[in-house]
């Protein structure tokens, strides 16, 4: 019975995102055959990018997000229903033959977002040729995951100055054997642009013996040595046998930090070794060092790493950001880092690596982190407090309980682990951090303590806070979201009044009080979110769609 209610409920989802999706198309499927191509102009452009953001722009922060929540094609082709539609067929081609460059922007826009590979052979000669919007025009080849490499990277090494870096990773995803040889092709280029990017891209194929073979004569060729692009290729593929080559680069004072990190990366022991003899012939570590060792892919190197981090030799300010590294987070390591985290005394040092065990439920390392909440340094109580959001071991739930009664040690995080394990009996406390805490983030983060586990006398603090014109907007949305959550029906026309304060500049700012709206139900609320049903912005359509649907139940 269990399964079948899981079932349904993922059916349901995927009915959900379609629906949402197949309004999205619709509408876009409206404003595209309207489109007036002799007048087309700026401000039509930033309409349809406005409200199709994430359908025009594949690869904006936003649309991954949202790719991890769908996890499927509907956001990698989002309109790809309408490459068989006969409008679409018929404009898109007209649209394509326009001089107009913000019409072609737009054009290659939608190409993208289509899918529609029918296209790609055109789009290839006109990158050849250059022309107008070609920026836009190479993006959408490789949205559309286009073999045809070479002419691509022409265009990138031509317009090296607007290749950033997320153009350069989306060419990289492309087919590796197409990268791998036109990256051959050009790796002995004249030009030094043509030699980076061939180094780069190969970074990202299989290495073999012929790809070594050409970056480690690369190095011995380049007499002046200024390509920090061409040792990190070698970093990437862990090419070994590094010694003889990368030994002499060390000290030298533009390149020597890459070829540390070469070394670091290498599979080979014998250049490991020498990563080891520098360390013990040392007193201090300089950064170089220390990041090669933090960010290599050897996991001995990250476990001499951790080792060396309890040392003198390693500054106090040195900054390190472990989680973003997930091998420190495997069980092969989980003894080294609770061996440092034992060791070390410096604040600085034990502040930055105790997040590590935040998600860890063995008994251990959770004593270390309830150890870490009491220090005597307000940064490590708040990373180590911060770092258990999202563990659901029991343990946690009586620490908790004791930090929040001692005011001298808990932090700001300690409301979220509060709120997290349901600990709603604590009230006092954060009414009289609200009122007297001048601290806006303990403010905000008492009052959404408050708006999550509301009693009847929040319902004057709520509106309150909600009729001063100058209060904080933060402390207005939890506000609204208290006196939802109370489903206290008096306060129906402040909140209608403050979300349309707030939605003037954009319906997204809005949210919170349309959450609140769908929480409180009656006409009045229906009548208000169903004026923002068609908003021009796609978290609010979709979220009063959710609302609406669910509206009787």
């Amino acid at each position: 019975m269990k399964c079948l209610k899981i079932l349904i409920y993922i059916f349901l989802l995927l009915v959900a995102s379609s629906s949402l999706n197949s309004q999205t198309v619709e509408r876009f499927k409206s404003d595209f055959s309207k489109i007036d191509a002799s007048t087309f102009n700026e401000d039509d452009m930033n309409y349809f990018y406005r409200i199709y953001l994430d359908e025009l722009t594949p690869y904006n922060y936003s649309t991954r997000l949202r790719e991890q929540k769908y996890n499927g094609d509907y956001l990698k082709y989002p309109f790809k229903d309408l490459i068989n539609d006969s409008i679409y067929k018929y404009r898109i081609e007209e649209f394509f033959n326009s001089e107009n460059e913000e019409l072609l922007t737009f054009t290659y826009f939608t190409i993208s977002a289509v899918g529609d590979k029918s296209f790609e052979k055109r789009m290839i000669e006109r990158l050849s040729l250059g022309g107008k919007a070609d920026l836009w025009l190479c993006l959408a080849l490789m949205h559309l995951e286009t073999d045809r490499t070479s002419v691509l990277f022409d265009f990138l090494v031509l317009d090296w100055d607007n290749s950033n870096e997320r153009m350069i990773r989306y060419y990289s995803r492309l087919n590796k054997d197409s990268l791998r040889n036109t990256a051959y092709n050009h790796i002995d280029d004249a030009d030094e642009k043509a030699r980076n990017l061939s180094y780069t891209f190969l970074s990202v194929t299989d290495l073999n013996e012929k790809t070594e073979k050409l970056l480690k004569r690369a190095v011995l060729k380049n007499e002046n040595f200024t390509q920090n692009i061409l040792l990190a290729a070698i970093k990437n593929l862990q090419i070994g046998n590094l010694k003889d080559l990368l030994v002499p680069l060390l000290n030298h004072w533009l390149v020597g930090g890459a070829a540390m990190q070469a070394l670091a990366n290498s599979t080979t022991e014998s250049d490991r070794q020498v990563i080891v003899d520098i360390i013990e012939s040392r007193d201090t570590l300089d950064d170089d060092l220390l990041y090669s060792l933090l960010t290599s892919k050897n996991i001995e190197n990250n476990k001499l790493w951790l080792k060396v981090i309890q040392t003198e030799k390693v500054p106090n300010d040195f900054f390190f950001h472990l989680l973003s590294h997930d091998v420190y987070l495997s069980d092969e390591l989980l003894p080294y880092v609770q061996e440092a985290i034992e060791n070390i005394d410096n604040p600085q040092k034990l502040s930055t690596i105790i997040p590590i065990l935040g998600h860890r439920e063995d008994e251990k390392s959770l004593s270390l982190v309830f150890d870490a909440m009491r220090h005597e340094d307000l940064k490590v109580r708040e990373n180590a407090t911060y770092s258990l959001r999202g563990n659901k071991s029991k343990i946690i739930k009586e620490q908790v309980k004791s930090i929040i009664l001692d005011s001298n040690i808990r932090t700001i995080g300690i409301i979220n682990l509060a709120i997290d394990h349901n600990l709603n009996s604590y009230h006092s406390i954060f009414e009289n951090q609200f009122k007297y805490n001048e601290d806006l983030y303990w403010r905000r983060t008492s009052i959404k303590y408050l708006s999550i586990f509301p009693l009847e006398r929040h319902i004057p603090l709520f509106k309150s806070i909600l009729l001063d014109s100058k209060g904080d907007r933060y402390a207005k949305y939890r506000a609204a979201i208290g006196l939802g959550n109370l489903n206290d029906n008096s306060s129906i026309d402040l909140i209608i009044e403050a979300c349309d304060e707030v939605s003037k500049g954009r319906d997204f700012n809005a949210m919170s009080f349309m959450k609140a709206l769908g929480k409180l139900k009656g006409d009045k609320a229906k009548a208000h979110l169903l004026l923002h049903k068609d908003s021009d912005d796609n978290e609010v359509r979709e979220l009063i769609y959710n609302i609406l649907k669910d509206w009787d139940e």
